[in-house]
């Protein structure tokens, strides 16, 4: 049976509300009662909001009575209801979207899912319910709580990078032999701390003053001692627990966002356990902490003192969307939540099983806009240009009017999450399939990008103008879009990694044998290149910039720097393994003749002795770079690395405002596909901007 739904006022700001009512007995006797009631927002009624995952399998399987009425809901809901319900004379008020919203009418879903940042914002409480418990990871859980006041007391709740310079030291070799107090150790950091005229510490030093003391240092100093696996501690991380928790169903909703960001209270359910939405924050931005700091030992190499349980907390990385959901409030609070940067926050996903990813999901694809319009600062201005909740729109109308809506507002970066192949079908080629995982672009968000990070300007612009690009906007009777752009050049060849068979992975035991393949395409293009490479030395370089996209990560932290002096050694080591260890991949005769006439040289040979850098680092990279893209040269002579799906002919394309260039394929009738993002080697920095004179390009 279904639930007889009256028609709710959108101008009262109408919701429904359940009442679950009180039992007599044994609390799981009965199977829960309910009351639907009527309720407008701006009465301030008093309810708590239920934040949980239906999970990607709708059957509802499981019966509660509604209004006298039978109703079947979700398991995992059944289970949170079983657990919340009143065993006393009163009633518990929730909202529960399920059973509160009909979800049989389209329109009324998109209104009430309008209202949605209000109902839980306006929510006493907002419950997240993890699951009803389980002996596996009850312990887990009580870790988090305990171990998150500690967290909290250290101030990881409000400044997750508080003990990152702390902790670092801490780790270094000579601190982690330290034999001294620690009553001496905390007047050393603290001294050291304090000298803000260092430029390392001046940035820590005012965003923590309140630490800075010797007394708080002393528990940062205490908290790291507990979880390091250095000190003989029995309070580590329970990773195996942390995973399975973590990589819950609950984690990959989208919509989990807003429902405990928004709420001034939110508190985490694992069957009758509960944890402060600050409390699991602080606990997660401490894992993460320490996490930074084994990766940047593992950077530079000083993993001697690592063991199985340093190695376990490197390798996993299932703790991304969980610490952006329980950090995300901050950011709210902030204003620092534009639908672009929301976008990027939840759809940045991986093609390489193991690696970090975020990307949040949704049953609904629309959902992957319309669960994120509430945070969304720039929310009035989206409106305008028609983005809003809207179930009678089908998705490609959705994400063709948001997308359109982005790059009016001056967000050429959002060119750059067109990635094939697209699971929903007849959008538009310059509109991202937001249904999708996107793997990391080329491109960054100027908005978020910190200083110390390299950013491409290929259409030469320090900032990104706004709206500059658009000329005319979006037809939306045919799909098409019109920006300023200028062709510049074409793709002449484009390579293949065939021995790699899939370019979206490579097997850890097949990446030393495809290195020779990866010099084999790129060095092999430069010889049929327009534009002339005085020495090899020419040629390696330009390789080296273009097999890793221009960029590279440096430092403990892992800085995104420009690609330099450093990289190249470690493309010579890496040139001097490959012609040492073909193993039947040969090289093309020409390609090895000078790369051994090269190697020869007396000051190559001098600088081999010399370098003191492990090639692994750079060939890393490169693999991770070529997932999914392959390299080709352009008819200027320029090495390019984009997507695997482009082709001779496709046009290099520089579009007023973007960071990097596109590739689009012409179409006879004289419009544009847009194909992918592209790096071309020596035009990343603005170097044919000057003079520039842009033309409408129309994208369909």
């Amino acid at each position: 049976m279904s639930i007889p739904y009256s028609r709710l006022s959108s101008l009262r700001q109408e919701i429904r509300l359940l009442q679950l009512l009180p039992i007599s007995g044994p609390k799981y006797a009965r199977i829960p009662r309910c009351q639907l009631i009527e309720a407008s927002l701006s009465d301030r009624p008093h309810y708590s909001a239920l934040s949980y995952a239906g999970g990607n399998n709708t059957a509802k399987n499981r019966v509660i009575v509604v209004n006298n009425i039978p109703i079947r809901i979700p398991e995992n809901l059944y289970d949170a209801l079983m657990t919340l319900r009143p065993t006393d004379d009163s009633t518990f008020t929730v909202w529960v979207d399920d059973v509160c919203i009909n979800q049989n009418d389209k329109r009324e879903k998109s209104s009430q899912v309008e209202l949605m940042k209000d109902i839980f914002s306006q929510a006493r409480e907002v419950l997240a319910w993890l699951g009803p418990g389980d002996p596996e990871i009850d312990p887990t859980f009580e870790f988090l709580d305990s171990f998150g006041r500690s967290a909290q007391a250290c101030g990881f709740h409000k400044d997750p990078g508080v003990a990152d310079t702390i902790w670092e030291k801490l780790a270094s070799p000579d601190l982690l032999n330290f034999k001294g107090s620690q009553e001496v150790l905390s007047g050393m950091l603290s001294l050291e701390c304090n000298r803000d005229s260092q430029e390392q510490y001046a940035t820590w030093f005012r965003r923590v003053a309140g630490f800075s003391s010797p007394t708080n240092i002393s528990k940062l100093i205490d908290l790291f001692n507990s979880i390091s696996g250095w000190h003989s501690k029995d309070a580590l991380f329970p990773v195996s627990g942390m995973e399975k928790l973590f990589e819950r169903d609950y984690w990959e909703r989208v919509w989990v966002l807003q429902e405990i960001t928004v709420s001034a209270r939110a508190e985490f359910l694992w069957g009758s356990r509960k944890i402060p939405r600050a409390r699991l924050s602080a606990a997660l931005s401490a894992y993460v902490a320490f996490s930074k700091v084994l990766m940047g030992k593992q950077r530079v190499n000083e993993c001697d003192s690592f063991t199985e349980y340093h190695y376990q907390i490197i390798q996993k990385f299932f703790h991304a969307r969980p610490t952006i959901m329980t950090n995300a409030r901050r950011s709210y609070l902030e204003g620092r939540f534009p639908l672009i940067d929301l976008l990027r926050l939840t759809c940045l996903g991986t093609i390489n099983p193991g690696s970090r990813a975020q990307n949040l999901e949704a049953s609904d694809p629309r959902d992957k806009i319309f669960a994120l319009l509430g945070l969304a600062t720039d929310r009035e201005e989206l409106e305008r240009n028609g983005v809003r909740p809207d179930y009678t729109k089908s998705c490609q109308e959705v994400y063709t009017l948001v997308t359109a809506a982005l790059l009016q507002q001056g967000h050429t970066s959002v060119l750059s999450y067109v990635q094939y192949p697209k699971s929903q079908t007849y959008l538009p080629s310059w509109v991202p399939d937001w249904s999708k995982p996107i793997t990391e672009t080329l491109q960054m968000s100027r908005d978020n990008a910190t200083p110390s990070e390299y950013q491409f300007c290929v259409s030469g612009d320090t900032v990104q103008a706004s709206g500059a690009a658009v000329a005319n906007g979006i037809n939306l009777a045919n799909g098409s879009f019109r920006l300023q752009g200028y062709v510049y050049d074409r793709i002449q060849e484009a390579g293949r990694f065939s021995p790699k068979g899939n370019t979206n992975g490579v097997p850890l035991a097949k990446t030393v044998h495809w290195l020779p393949e990866w010099l084999n395409q790129f060095l092999g293009l430069t010889y049929r290149a327009s534009q002339d490479f005085p020495e090899f030395d020419d040629r390696l370089r330009a390789v080296t910039r273009s097999a890793v996209a221009g960029t590279t990560f440096t430092g403990r932290s892992g800085e995104l720097s420009k690609v330099g002096q450093t990289q190249f050694d470690e493309a010579i080591l890496l040139l001097q393994y490959a012609i040492d260890n073909a193993h039947g991949n040969t090289l093309e005769a020409k390609v090895e003749g000078e790369a051994r006439a090269f190697l020869a040289r007396a000051d190559i040979r001098e600088k081999l002795q010399s370098i003191n850098k492990d090639p692994m680092d750079l060939l890393e990279e490169i693999t991770g770079k070529s997932l999914g893209r392959v390299p080709f040269l352009t008819s200027n002579g320029h090495l390019g690395l984009s997507r695997e799906n482009i082709q001779k002919g496709d046009c290099i394309t520089v579009f007023k405002g973007a960071q990097v260039p596109y590739l689009l394929r012409p179409q006879a009738d004289g419009t544009y596909q847009l194909i992918s993002e592209a790096y071309v080697d020596r035009i990343m920095d603005g170097e044919i901007a000057k003079g520039i004179h842009y033309t409408r390009i129309n994208l369909v």
